[in-house]
């Protein structure tokens, strides 16, 4: 409600979107594994890999269709194809973690890498010459690491549980899933809104910049997944 009256009606729609983060960050940390929101290391950190993937991958993801039309020129079937496969990296990278055991936090930074490298990838879309069909490739390299990335956080977050606790942490593992790409796409709109509203060059350049940061901290946190000695 409060992004949504950012363009329109700032004061009121920065009061809703401040009042609404006030009450997250009262309530979020009851459902989450302790010290989580500080990357404590073992269970909680690998709970918030999830939400750090989901975040810089989908804060992105939603924006590259109004890149491709409103800037580049496509209609909105070729921009809905060029985001689409993008999902041939997510199988492929699924498929290849899953054929033999591999050591899951250093996969899990590998798949971090590759979303930060994917989105800084799409920006070439914006450079004069090159043509917006670089999203395509970019996107199949994000989409390849949340491959490798998402479930190698689900099986280490299952082995890091007690019997008792699985449940409980199968729903925080949820929780930072949807909080993490509602809150980032949320926030692309503000930056939409408020930033790039007659210039969604500018707009997109921001959110993906920001988004490659939280995918850069996966990068720099992922190692913290291990139980400490």
């Amino acid at each position: 409600y409060g992004v949504d009256l950012l363009h329109l009606n700032p004061g009121v729609g920065w009061s809703a979107t401040l009042a609404g983060l006030a009450l997250l960050a009262a309530g979020l940390p009851r459902l989450l594994p302790r010290r989580a929101l500080m990357f404590g290391r073992g269970l909680s950190t690998t709970v918030m890999m999830r939400g750090v993937l989901s975040a810089s991958f989908f804060g992105i993801n939603s924006f590259i269709p109004l890149l491709l039309t409103q800037v580049r020129g496509f209609s909105v079937i070729e921009g809905g194809v060029a985001l689409t496969i993008g999902a041939l990296g997510w199988t492929t990278g699924s498929y290849l973690q899953s054929r033999r055991e591999f050591d899951r936090p250093r996969l899990v930074r590998l798949g971090a890498a590759s979303v930060t490298s994917g989105v800084l990838l799409t920006l070439l879309a914006l450079v004069p010459g090159v043509t917006g069909w670089i999203t395509v490739p970019a996107w199949v390299l994000a989409g390849f690491g949340m491959g490798i990335a998402m479930t190698s956080v689900n099986v280490t977050a299952m082995r890091q549980s007690p019997d008792a606790e699985q449940g409980a942490n199968s729903a925080a593992l949820q929780v930072v899933d949807t909080l993490g790409s509602a809150l980032t796409i949320g926030f692309g709109g503000v930056l939409i809104n408020v930033i790039g509203h007659d210039d969604i060059a500018t707009g997109y350049t921001t959110i993906a910049v920001l988004m490659a940061a939280v995918g850069l901290l996966g990068v720099a946190v992922a190692g913290r997944m291990r139980e400490a000695a």
